[in-house]
């Protein structure tokens, strides 16, 4: 997906997301290049940029900012900004 993408419940892909997401409930998907927001969770492979949620686990490699009350990255080139930070 490239460009806004905006939804009430949840962005899903297999591959990655290209720009400015809005999402009500969660993100799910491969990569997140650019910036995301949602209110409840974001789970990616890997995310380059910035994301707001509430929880997020980058399951391989974040690089930027994340901002929420758990943040949760294998790998980390930025910052963490939250209650409980691991990577």
């Amino acid at each position: 997906m490239l460009g806004i993408n905006i939804s009430a419940g949840a962005i899903v892909n297999k591959a990655s997301v290209k720009g400015i997401s809005f999402a009500g409930y969660k993100t799910d998907v491969k990569e997140i290049l650019g910036i995301n927001i949602n209110g409840i969770m974001t789970f990616a492979d890997n995310m380059k940029g910035i994301s707001v949620s509430s929880f997020h686990h980058f399951h391989e490699r974040q690089v930027g900012i994340s901002i929420g009350i758990i943040n949760i990255a294998e790998e980390l080139t930025g910052i963490q900004i939250g209650l409980l930070n691991i990577a």
